[in-house]
């Protein structure tokens, strides 16, 4: 869809020779040097009016982000405007399509992505790693798509950074905020995604939780990536869970009791598998 921005060229150029004229006039016909002027300035003030007439329409095109839209080039500088809109627009267009190609971190939502800025050497942060097993369904499209949806908004919400690891799905906590608690937003997530899948009608998956030092810097292609212990911990310990459990780490298992979050007469095997209904709101 194009859209048409009238150059406001002309009359500028035809009220400044009226008032050239109206120069020239004084001179050679002082009679018609008042008309000349007259005309002039009502040439200058029409031009005002289409100019602001036609700023406000640029504005409100460039409020409405409609990125179908192409503006119209005119001629002189007011077409270079246009064209650069247009070209403005058309990165939009490329950026906006990339959005659904490439791999979406739902955190990235909920702060702000300039604020972030690992060194080339990374960062190395205390995290809790929170992987989530298949859901029994036979098309693996389907199964990836309602799993990722599960894990969408705790994510957001969590502000976790979602990364694969030997093939498992891992929600990582505690890697953009450092102040946080990784540990207690692994288990709200945790509790989160329980609640989704019982309220869709889906099985509650597997989880597997770690805790640990993790390396955190931006790799080429990969973008913002992690590196530790805790991920290959996490994808190990899933493999071993049933549904509906969760697997704990020893670290993980620790902090978890110190926040009491399981029932203080619990015994647990030396793997710590627990079930979701152990696991107590914070």
């Amino acid at each position: 869809m194009r859209q048409k921005f009238h150059s406001p060229a002309f009359p500028l150029f035809a009220g400044i020779a009226c008032l050239a004229l109206a120069a020239i006039g004084v001179i050679a016909a002082p009679s018609l040097t008042g008309l000349a002027l007259m005309i002039g300035i009502a040439g200058l003030l029409w031009e005002r009016y289409r100019l602001i007439r036609a700023l406000r329409n640029l504005i409100s095109h460039l409020q409405r982000n409609d990125l179908d839209a192409k503006l119209e080039i005119g001629a002189g500088v007011w077409g270079e405007v246009c064209r650069a809109v247009n070209r403005l627009f058309q990165q939009r267009r490329i950026e906006h399509h990339l959005h659904h190609l490439l791999p979406d971190q739902p955190a990235f939502r909920q702060i702000d992505p300039l604020a972030i800025h690992p060194p080339a050497s990374g960062w190395t942060r205390t995290v809790a790693v929170l992987a989530v097993g298949q859901l029994p369904i036979s098309d693996p499209l389907d199964e990836l798509r309602a799993r990722m949806h599960l894990v969408r908004d705790p994510a957001a919400r969590q502000q976790a950074v979602i990364q694969w690891h030997d093939g498992h799905l891992l929600l990582i906590f505690g890697a953009l905020i450092p102040d946080s608690e990784p540990l207690r937003a692994a288990l709200d997530a945790a509790m989160a995604i329980s609640a989704t899948a019982q309220s869709d009608g889906l099985s509650i998956p597997a989880f597997a939780l770690s805790s640990g030092q993790c390396r955190i810097a931006v790799v080429p292609i990969l973008g913002l990536h992690l590196l530790g212990e805790p991920l290959s911990e996490a994808a190990l310990f899933l493999k071993q869970t049933p549904p509906a459990t969760l697997t704990c780490s020893d670290e993980a298992y620790l902090q978890l009791r110190s926040l009491g979050r399981l029932p203080p007469t619990r015994l647990f095997t030396r793997r710590h598998i627990l079930s979701i209904g152990d696991i107590q709101a914070a």
